[in-house]
């Protein structure tokens, strides 16, 4: 994995410095978001390769490996929510009311993931402890709600650029909604065979199996990183998919005024 990612990272930084001046704000984020999976990567070659030498393991590594995790994790989920709302793109930048929103999301996921994430590295795997249970369901509230919020806003965003005939940018994001919703359906596969194969029973038949198990997030979040790779890349057509005064204020700060200018452009649109 860590090859993978370091590969990325080399791209990313050519790219970053090949296109420097027409770079959008958002690819500073995914760039961010590389490093971290990087550096992650990076502890765990460090962690498994003291165990192979010493034959021990150092919990403060391993709980900080788990912590870079909790952080990539974190800024991941909001690297895609403010995709779909269409930073740097459809609108300049988020306004006080997303800014504070995004903020308050990452800030409660973050401690979430990170209660979760050290409870399930501290006890041994498939020992559900309360705590554990006080953690994982809360967070599988809030991983719920953070993609509802996805595709919600998504769909503005896609109905926004229709509207405004921006057909590059509507390109863009209806392509990122087929890969969304691709990864949604493989996730709730892949959980539902998990669930079947490794939960049902006390005694795990399929254990040679179970490396699939932590390796499938794994895999699936680095194909998902590049396909923003790809779509949010920097070239010298920057400019066609960046915010533009052109465009209109359509998207301001005020939700409530957005609203209504959407609904009655939509209503004339079917007309």
């Amino acid at each position: 994995m860590v090859i993978f990612y370091l590969v990325f990272v080399l791209i990313w930084l050519v790219w970053t410095i090949m296109y420097w001046h027409t770079l959008m704000r958002i690819q500073f984020y995914i760039g961010l978001v590389l490093l971290l999976g990087l550096w992650e990567h990076f502890t765990l070659i460090a962690i498994y390769g003291n165990l192979q030498t010493m034959g021990t393991v150092s919990p403060s590594a391993v709980y900080f490996a788990e912590l870079i995790a909790c952080v990539k994790r974190t800024l991941a989920r909001l690297l895609v929510l403010i995709a779909c709302l269409g930073y740097g793109v459809t609108i300049p930048r988020l306004g006080k009311i997303w800014f504070r929103r995004c903020l308050a999301i990452g800030s409660v996921y973050f401690i979430l993931v990170t209660m979760e994430g050290m409870a399930r590295v501290h006890n041994p795997r498939f020992h559900t402890t309360q705590f554990v249970l006080a953690t994982l369901f809360p967070l599988m509230c809030l991983d719920a709600a953070i993609m509802w919020w996805i595709f919600v806003y998504l769909a503005r965003t896609l109905r926004e650029t229709r509207l405004r005939h921006s057909l590059i940018k509507h390109n863009l994001y209806r392509n990122f909604s087929y890969v969304l919703v691709i990864v949604s359906l493989v996730s709730v596969v892949f959980m539902v065979w998990s669930i079947m194969a490794f939960k049902r029973h006390f005694c795990i038949r399929n254990w040679h199996l179970l490396w699939i198990d932590d390796a499938f997030w794994q895999i699936l979040f680095l194909i998902i990183m590049a396909v923003i790779i790809v779509m949010w890349r920097p070239t010298d057509s920057n400019r066609e998919y960046a915010y533009s005064l052109l465009d209109g204020p359509l998207m301001d700060a005020n939700e409530d005024e957005n609203d209504i200018i959407l609904e009655n452009l939509t209503a004339a649109d079917g007309k």
